[in-house]
């Protein structure tokens, strides 16, 4: 059967990506913090100057707000420093997995390595012979479409993800076929009596005690971890063939989401008012646009959905629905 899919340039002005990604993040920050403030405004403020020490440990003013502060702490200002921290995090998550997806499709050696991760080879910086790495290009599986650069004419191109499901939470990073997108790249393990599609979860944390990846593990899932206090090894009986550092992978991608989360840290927290094109330093990425049609569940509450009434909407509407910016 011939499945014809669409074919055509995608524009990809940075400036307006860019913008776009700046509205999309203050938007989300700024909600928090404004639910923050009308729970109290006195634990805000107290959890903000946590998070401030946090982004900028070497900084004399911050270092002392916290000392001031770090005796008023209660259960409820530990909660908001929670909510800053996952917000940030989640925020930087999906900023990682752009990343990764643009970089293995602009650098081959890239490529390897995350696929060679990705299929539980045993030197992730070898190339072998078996795997054709050029005919695949990574992917979000969440995505509605999947973008790439025609390698003949160097422009991107966009086609549809016949495999979409926009109720798909996992958001993993999947490789198919430059020619024929229904062909996703597998693997198949002895060791493991199993065979599956080749696949690599992302997570970005301050904390890697805190991360939950046995449901990766059960299903043959490796994760790259940004980890931003480089403390991956407190992961214990962890095989490496499952879980490696960002910075193992690539350093200057890991430099760059550390860029980012000092960004994010220092809007939501007030040192800064506003961040613009400038900080982001945003080139041509046509993976970012997938990011702003996140489902705007994946960070905001149930309960503050229920509030303004998107959830009663979604349900009288009869089916799931996606709530772009």
């Amino acid at each position: 059967m011939f499945l014809k899919t669409q074919n055509f340039e995608v524009i990809t002005p940075s400036e307006n990506y860019a913008e776009k990604l700046c509205y999309y993040m203050k938007y989300y920050l700024k909600l928090m913090d404004d639910n923050l403030n009308n729970k109290s405004r006195n634990r805000n403020e107290n959890a903000k100057s946590v998070i401030r020490w946090i982004i900028f440990p070497n900084e004399k003013e911050f270092v002392k707000d916290f000392k001031y502060v770090r005796d008023k702490l209660d259960d409820k200002t530990f909660k908001m420093i929670n909510q800053y921290k996952k917000c940030i995090m989640q925020l930087l998550g999906k900023i990682g997995e752009c990343i990764i997806i643009d970089r293995c499709d602009s650098d081959p050696e890239m490529n390897i390595k995350c696929i060679n991760f990705a299929t539980f080879r045993q030197n992730i910086f070898e190339c072998y012979k078996t795997i054709p790495y050029s005919e695949y290009i990574a992917f979000g599986t969440s995505f509605e479409h999947i973008i790439f650069k025609n390698q003949t004419t160097g422009l991107y191109e966009q086609r549809e993800n016949l495999n979409y499901n926009p109720n798909d939470m996992r958001k993993d990073i999947g490789w198919c076929k430059r020619n024929n997108f229904l062909w996703q790249l597998r693997f198949e393990n002895a060791e493991f009596g199993c065979a599956n599609n080749a696949k690599l979860q992302v997570k970005v944390t301050l904390d890697c005690t805190s991360l939950k990846l046995d449901k990766y593990f059960k299903t043959f899932t490796p994760v790259i971890c940004f980890d931003l206090t480089n403390d991956l090894c407190k992961i214990q009986n962890v095989p490496s063939y499952l879980l490696i550092s960002a910075r193992d992978i690539n350093l200057a991608m890991e430099m760059e989401i550390e860029a980012y989360f000092r960004i994010l840290g220092a809007y939501a927290t007030g040192i800064i008012s506003d961040f613009n094109l400038n900080d982001l330093k945003i080139k041509e990425n046509p993976a970012l646009k997938q990011l702003f049609n996140t489902p705007i569940i994946d960070i905001v509450t149930k309960e503050r959905l229920k509030e303004v009434g998107v959830i009663d909407y979604i349900e009288n509407f009869g089916h799931p629905i996606i709530i772009g910016t």
